[in-house]
């Protein structure tokens, strides 16, 4: 932390994620012109030839001018080799876990146990009584009922519509995420699991009629996660020039 630092910002960027090359560098340039000492660029063009990717193209004279350049790594992962902002004059900025969480502990009917997380804060936690519980956007009336979701199958809208009049919704991550706890906002009374605990739910599913399930939430949990790992969705390695080391960082967002 730099205590006294003023933060200057460079419009790039415009509605609907549009930009253009000439308005990166222009920034960039200006950036370098007013001497700033560090310059952090959130955005991305994708995967790019060196020769091809502005931001790449942009930070080298900034790096000569001993400007330290963060940028973000993107948001593709976990597949491999689909970093973003690749050259070495750059340093990458990753996504990683969080020592605390906002937890909600799942019983279903069976009386087995299911530790996962929740966006929602204990102040607006389910009765503490056990709901049906049905599974996906099968529509019908689901007034009532929990609904329990693949991540990562339907769109948030589509979500919405389809479990309007839900007690809310249990997701399970697909195969992309694994295991780990992919928050969901913007949706009411949303539990998340990853997908070793969301494939016991499916089973349990499978397995009975007259499926029943209760919510526990707990609130906010801390010290959580203490060793950190990159987030699943956070892009991964090599380089297009897989001979060249360098160290990035992870942070809490990017």
């Amino acid at each position: 932390m730099v205590t006294g630092a003023r933060v200057a910002t460079y419009k790039a960027c415009w509605n609907e994620d549009y930009y253009v090359s000439l308005d990166i560098l222009a920034a960039i340039d200006k950036a370098i012109e007013d001497n700033v000492n560090i310059l952090s660029i959130s955005i991305e063009f994708g995967t790019l030839d060196y020769q091809s990717d502005d931001i790449t193209i942009g930070a080298l004279p900034a790096t000569k001018r001993d400007i330290i350049v963060y940028a973000a790594a993107g948001n593709h992962g976990p597949r491999d080799s689909n970093l973003v902002n690749l050259s070495s004059w750059i340093t990458k900025v990753g996504v990683r876990t969080i020592d605390w969480k906002f937890s909600a502990i799942v019983v279903l009917g069976n009386h087995k146990t299911f530790p996962g997380v929740s966006t929602l804060f204990k102040i607006r936690a389910l009765p503490n009584k056990q709901f049906p519980l049905v599974y996906g956007l099968l529509g019908g009336n689901v007034t009532g009922e929990l609904v329990f979701v693949d991540m990562g199958l339907s769109g948030n809208d589509d979500i919405k519509t389809a479990t309007r009049s839900a007690c809310g919704i249990i997701f399970a991550n697909t195969i992309g995420d694994g295991r780990e706890f992919i928050a969901q906002f913007g949706l009411f009374l949303s539990t998340i699991f990853g997908k070793l605990f969301g494939d016991q739910i499916w089973e349990y599913i499978l397995s009975k009629s007259n499926l029943k399930v209760a919510v526990q939430f707990k609130g906010t949990v801390l010290n959580v996660n203490l060793s950190s790992i990159v987030a699943s969705f956070s892009s991964r390695g090599p380089l297009i020039s897989p001979e060249i080391m360098k160290s990035d960082i992870i942070a809490l967002g990017c």
